[in-house]
């Protein structure tokens, strides 16, 4: 299947983020020992710990800035520095492959909306669609 530029551009973000959540979670199950070569500081390593600790809930990087204590602007040069990634698209990102691992175990669209943390369906709807090309209705068959 042909992609085009943009598609394509919004598959490589999926890609990275689910790499990203990879490495995160290969780090956790390894009581949290650096499983390679990469020097993460300890600031993004916090972001990176609060977002996939919360991504389920509605947060914010204001809300990020005032737990961290550091301003919001710091928050998200540190995080896309050391990952390559704004905080608001790795949020989007880890909430759609955790949607399509709902939906892809047979729960409905909606379910899968609600426990991946979205307010509402039709970002939801919009977001999946754009990401991998198909509604999250049709991500099931």
């Amino acid at each position: 299947m042909f992609l085009g530029s943009d598609l394509r551009e919004d598959f490589k973000e999926v890609l990275f983020a689910v790499c990203t959540d990879v490495f995160y979670q290969i780090k956790n199950v390894n009581g949290g020992t650096r499983t390679s070569g990469v020097q993460r500081s300890p600031l993004a390593e916090a972001i990176m710990d609060y977002i996939n600790e919360h991504y389920t809930e509605r947060i914010s990087l204001a809300e990020m800035s005032s737990v961290l204590n550091y301003s919001v602007s710091h928050i998200s040069h540190i995080f896309g520095e050391e990952y390559g990634i704004s905080v608001k698209k790795y949020i989007l990102q880890k909430r759609l492959n955790s949607a399509q691992l709902i939906i892809l175990a047979g729960e409905k669209a909606g379910v899968a909306c609600e426990k991946s943390g979205f307010a509402n369906y039709s970002d939801f709807f919009r977001a999946y669609k754009n990401v991998f090309g198909t509604s999250p209705k049709n991500a099931a068959r």
